[in-house]
């Protein structure tokens, strides 16, 4: 009588009947990599979170800027002639009485012999500013050059968009790059806020005639002061002074917000 197949192979039954001799193990396919890769991620995003938590987003208001003289002494001529010399530049101090600018000036009649003049420094200061040039025609009235006193104090007038006004205060720390000096940062304070704002077509009437085409703007602007620490400044080795109307860049660090905050704004007030 032929013997009934069983469902069940021959070795399977065989292993059963010996009992377990060993425990399975998970089969492994991934390779060695995957694992290691693993506990980098974690690390990378574990560090992510701690950099959200602790980093910082500095927000800042930048604008045009200009230096400013105060107490500012124009020299003028006193009738129409041409400059013959020039003895003084931007930044040299000059003792009261000293000779500035020598002027020829055309007789009134033809009976009138030409005549020369010499202007003097009225008192004692430092040549800011100097519009003759030798040759020029000038005319009654028109400026040859400006002084001020040594001592007088020069400020940078900033200009930042109008809708930073609420967050600027004096005693806030601003940085100015003079134009035609590249990396010669002034790192200065602020001593004032304008209270008003200034329109973009008032602009012009700070920045001068010479400068309009430098600070245009398509919004409103508030007026920043500045005081300069002193009448020059060091630029490639090199000692220059201040000219008054010189144009710069400045900026001003108005905020400064966890990156947790701006990744996540809904969390602002409840950390």
């Amino acid at each position: 009588m032929q013997r009934k197949a069983s469902i069940f192979r021959r070795e399977a039954m065989e292993h059963h009947r010996e009992g377990p001799k060993g425990r399975g193990d998970v089969l492994r396919i991934a390779p060695t990599w995957v694992h290691r890769a693993y506990w980098v991620l974690m690390a990378a995003l574990v560090s992510l979170l701690v950099f959200g938590v602790l980093g910082r987003v500095d927000e800042y208001a930048s604008g045009p800027a200009l230096v400013r003289v105060t107490e500012l002494t124009p020299l003028v001529s006193p009738a129409a002639g041409v400059v013959a010399h020039v003895r003084v530049q931007p930044g040299q101090k000059v003792l009261a009485g000293q000779p500035l600018v020598g002027l020829v000036h055309a007789p009134a009649s033809p009976e009138q012999a030409v005549s020369q003049r010499e202007l003097t420094a009225p008192f004692e200061g430092v040549v800011r500013d100097v519009d003759a040039r030798p040759g020029q025609r000038l005319e009654p009235g028109q400026r040859v050059l400006s002084l001020t006193a040594r001592e007088a104090p020069m400020t940078l007038n900033v200009f930042l968009p109008g809708r930073f006004q609420p967050l600027l205060r004096p005693g806030m720390a601003l940085r100015a790059e003079l134009e035609g000096f590249e990396r010669s940062y002034q790192d200065l304070v602020i001593v004032s806020v304008g209270d008003q704002l200034i329109a973009p077509g008032e602009l012009k009437r700070y920045l001068g005639a010479e400068l309009e085409g430098r600070g245009g703007t398509a919004e409103a602007v508030v007026l920043v002061t500045a005081r300069l620490p002193g009448p020059t400044f060091e630029s490639q080795g090199l000692s220059f002074g201040y000219v008054d109307g010189m144009p710069a860049r400045a900026q001003v660090r108005v905020r400064s917000e966890r990156l947790l905050m701006q990744l996540l704004p809904g969390l602002r007030g409840r950390l």
